[in-house]
């Protein structure tokens, strides 16, 4: 199946949705020593911060016409992880949870989030693979979308809901956190979180209101809300 062509915000949604989740959720991508079994992902459209202001800059990346699963060692603050992306034409869709295994042994590991446990230790020839195994299904896997986990909520970007969990994983619990759907923590976290919510639904309508969401989350980081019912 061929992606569609981008020119909007909503083709790349229309990709997303009806082309990229139902084909790559559940799919199981092969290493030379590892295998990874995708049950969610998150999608970005790169190198076009008109449609996607969110995604990385990565020129270094090819366009493929195909499939192609990369691992890249991530480093912060002295700490180091691998990241699993896949990469079909400008998308990337960066693994955020499934289940790793090994050639080498029947272990499992589920994880969920962008550091991918790899079982065993990987080597330069095992970066890159092309042998991802697809749902070959007619109506392919049902998916449940959010929005993507991101650092900085600045962008109209933020609001778009382009991560995509497997539904029956996300029925099961088996998922990550919705930033905009917490509400049994602190009342002072449940608090941003709704409020979140509503700066970001207004703000995709509105580009103007991103003034009044920095004065909000600034004056409220220094306050303890009760009993709020928001309008959303």
């Amino acid at each position: 199946m061929l992606l569609k062509e981008v020119q909007s915000k909503r083709d790349a949604e229309d990709n997303i949705k009806n082309i990229i989740s139902p084909k790559l959720l559940e799919t199981v991508i092969v290493f030379q020593k590892n295998w990874i079994f995708a049950t969610q992902f998150e999608a970005y459209y790169r190198n076009n911060s008109y449609i996607d202001e969110s995604a990385m800059t990565t020129m270094m990346d090819k366009y493929p016409v195909n499939l192609v699963a990369k691992i890249k060692n991530k480093t912060e603050k002295g700490k180091s992880w691998f990241e699993l992306s896949i990469f079909w034409g400008k998308f990337e869709m960066l693994l955020t949870g499934g289940i790793c295994g090994s050639k080498m042994s029947n272990d499992v590991v589920p994880f969920l989030g962008s550091n991918v446990p790899l079982k065993e230790l990987v080597d330069g020839d095992s970066f890159t693979s092309e042998n991802i195994y697809v749902n070959c299904h007619d109506n392919g896997v049902k998916a449940h979308f959010q929005v993507r986990s991101l650092r900085n909520w600045t962008k109209l970007s933020s609001s778009f809901e382009w991560a995509c969990i497997s539904s029956r994983f996300h029925r099961k619990g088996f998922t990550t956190v919705d930033p905009l759907n917490i509400r049994n923590s602190t009342p002072l976290v449940t608090t941003h979180t709704v409020m979140l919510a509503y700066f970001l639904m207004n703000l995709s309508k509105s580009p103007g209101k991103e003034s009044a969401f920095f004065s909000f989350m600034r004056a409220s980081s220094t306050h303890h809300f009760k009993n709020m019912t928001p309008r959303i």
